[in-house]
């Protein structure tokens, strides 16, 4: 017992203080409790045994024990706790028992050698960056008692080919599985009905993604530089598409955007410059800043009688546009709209678009406006 501090009251491990090199540490039975920061930083820990009696493990029990490479969970254990392994940078492998029903904030965070890791069915919510820069795990199975997963949970895991999510998640939380490098494939269960900001920026292998008609909402950049996505189906539920949410995307062709779309936001599919034709749906009011700048393969594109406003450089780059119709609905036109295009314009004559579109191509110089045709009454 000389090695640990024990609150005898309460038979709570306050501390490990043993000093053996490369020890294979066997916390006392009768233990109770595994307090915060217990055994945090113990260097010369490789392995760890909890007895039975053990029923809670504090935050950071575990945390920054570099050369930590194995750890029995009794199934007497209810919760793991914020960080309690992060930073266990030789932690390959660990069991969680079934009797635990959530993993915590960073509770494995960084634990950069990871390999195997089993979620029980008893499990109903993973916390924030939970799995954050486990670079070493290539696969994850995620329960269908699982209904939240937290924001980052599995970004930066750049290992991670394959995933499957559960039928009882609702949401797909910010970064979720930002920096996935190899993730090539998901699907998104029917109870999702959002999914978050960046969720799945920089998954630079996902090739393909059906979202499903749950869905409402996709967040700020979700899927922001995802440059091997070449297809992806938006449902009929959808409402909004954040900002720059497709940026990037250097090989998507095409996309249908639904006509329950009623808000596209800002650079939404700029340098999308493989994407040739979109059509807007009527819902939209609004085309942004930079919404489809420097999509250089597109062709064309139709702007629907809903829309009032066309932000700046809305199309700015897009060097393949020939020609662009623009609907007497349009009350406000920015300077920049059409930079660096050779693009001809047609509108109606004595309209609030015509009008502004003169004044644009007379007096901003590189308009991008080869010429204004009007249309026939």
């Amino acid at each position: 017992m000389k090695q640990f501090n024990i609150d005898k009251a309460t038979n709570t491990l306050i501390q490990y203080i043993g000093e053996e090199s490369f020890a294979d540490v066997e916390i006392p039975k009768g233990i109770v409790s595994i307090g915060e920061y217990a055994l945090s930083e113990c260097e010369t820990v490789m392995s760890i045994t909890i007895p039975d009696s053990v029923t809670s493990i504090g935050d950071n029990a575990f945390v920054e024990c570099s050369y930590l490479t194995s750890i029995t969970i009794p199934d007497s254990v209810t919760s793991i706790g914020e960080r309690t392994f992060a930073y266990c940078k030789s932690l390959m492998s660990i069991t969680i028992p079934d009797s635990v029903t959530r993993i915590g904030e960073e509770a494995f965070c960084e634990c950069e050698t990871l390999r195997n890791i089993t979620i029980p069915n008893s499990i109903t919510s993973i916390g924030d960056r939970a799995f954050y820069d486990c670079t070493s795990l290539p696969s994850i199975t995620i329960p269908n008692s699982v209904t939240s997963i937290g924001e980052a949970a599995f970004a930066y895991c750049k290992l991670l080919t394959s995933i499957t999510l559960p039928d009882s998640l609702v949401d797909i939380d910010d970064y979720t599985f930002s920096e996935c490098k190899y993730l090539m494939s998901i699907t998104i269960p029917n109870s999702v009905t959002s999914i978050g900001g960046a969720a799945f920026s920089d998954c630079s292998s996902l090739m393909s993604i059906t979202i499903p008609d749950s869905v409402t909402s996709i967040g700020d950049s979700a899927f922001n530089e995802c440059e091997s996505l070449t297809s992806i189906t938006l449902p009929d539920s959808l409402v909004d598409i954040g900002e720059e949410a497709f940026r990037g995307c250097d090989s998507l062709m095409s996309i249908t955007i639904p006509d329950g779309v009623t808000s596209i936001g800002e650079w939404a599919f700029s340098d999308c410059s493989s994407l040739t034709s979109i059509t807007i749906p009527d819902g939209v009011t609004s085309i942004g800043e930079r919404t489809f700048a420097y999509c250089k393969s597109l062709t064309s594109i139709t702007i629907p009688d809903g829309v009032t406003s066309i932000g700046e450089w809305a199309f700015c780059g897009c060097d393949s546009l020939i020609s662009i119709t623009i609907p007497d609905s349009v009350e406000s036109i920015e300077d920049n709209v059409f930079m660096d295009c050779d693009v001809t314009v047609y509108v109606h004559k004595n309209t609030t678009p015509a009008k502004r579109i003169k004044d644009i191509k007379s007096n901003i110089e590189g308009s991008g406006i080869l010429e204004i045709c009007y249309i026939a009454e």
